[in-house]
């Protein structure tokens, strides 16, 4: 019963915890609902400012947001998700790759 107790405050502080977040962080599901043409700050508003930003000619600017996965003890899944702004703010592309990275260890 005490057991029962201690999961049921647990629940109501992470929920209290995650409803405090004023932002939600870039995520596969979030990307895939961005459209081009739409303009890039409803992605701030709604992911935060990007990771990166790369100046590119014709006042175009390359946002990049990153997502960190681990996959396995010491291997992480990196999502990179690169957004293509127009110098009027609209998006025209947008892209995203996955990189996996292991830690090796040399031990001898």
């Amino acid at each position: 019963m005490e057991k029962n107790i201690k999961k049921i405050v647990s629940m109501l502080l992470l929920c209290c915890l995650t409803a405090c977040c004023k932002h939600k962080l870039m995520n596969q599901d979030y990307f895939a609902m961005i459209s081009t043409g739409s303009p890039f700050e409803l992605v701030t508003k709604e992911c935060g400012e990007p990771y990166d930003l790369v100046l590119l000619k014709n006042g175009i600017t390359e946002y990049r947001y990153i997502q960190r996965n681990q996959i396995a003890p010491g291997a992480m899944e990196h999502i990179h998700f690169i957004i293509t702004v127009s110098s009027d703010g609209r998006i025209i592309n947008k892209k995203s790759n996955i990189v996996t990275s292991s830690a090796e260890l040399n031990i001898q």
